[in-house]
């Protein structure tokens, strides 16, 4: 007579060691589960401070610092937009926007694994990414495309 052997998956242990715990260990365990849902719940639906920022920089109008400086092309705000979201929630807590004198926007971002600074305009970019174990990375005057700023995204992510 040939007996089947069962095979008992990981799950299944995880779950008859779960059964076994006191009723506090499980109540604290859910409670644990609760407190990381919420806390991820929250951190997908935290307004970024480059959100803020760049809600900032969108109402500014011409003479905004109290000279003659245009007010931010609506291009580069929205190139920047374009790259800040795809940015995973790690890197996007760290990025801060500027507007600046030519109506562009100034991404910038530093850690201990170094810096970027980035002027994004409507066509074109430049930036330099500074790590403390090797030279300056120079992006001069790069068009604005989909390559481009994932090179980009990458350095930031690459920083944090």
């Amino acid at each position: 007579m040939a007996t089947a052997i069962q095979r008992v998956s990981t799950l299944d242990v995880l779950w008859a060691f779960y059964q076994s715990q006191p009723k506090q260990v499980k109540t604290a365990f859910r409670n644990r589960l609760a407190t990381q849902d919420a806390e991820q719940e929250r951190e997908k639906s935290a307004t970024f401070q480059w959100q803020t920022d760049l809600k900032d920089i969108r109402q500014l109008k011409d003479g905004w610092d109290g000279e003659n400086t245009p007010r931010i092309n609506k291009t580069a705000i929205a190139n920047v937009a374009r790259l800040a979201n795809t940015l995973n929630a790690a890197t996007a807590k760290l990025v801060r926007l500027y507007p600046t004198y030519m109506g562009a926007v100034m991404l910038k971002m530093e850690t201990n694994n170094g810096r970027i600074k980035c002027e994004i305009g409507d066509t074109q970019m430049s930036y330099f990414v500074k790590r403390p174990t090797k030279e300056t990375e120079h992006h001069s005057f790069e068009d604005i495309n989909d390559g481009n700023l994932s090179t980009l995204r990458l350095n930031l992510e690459s920083i944090v």
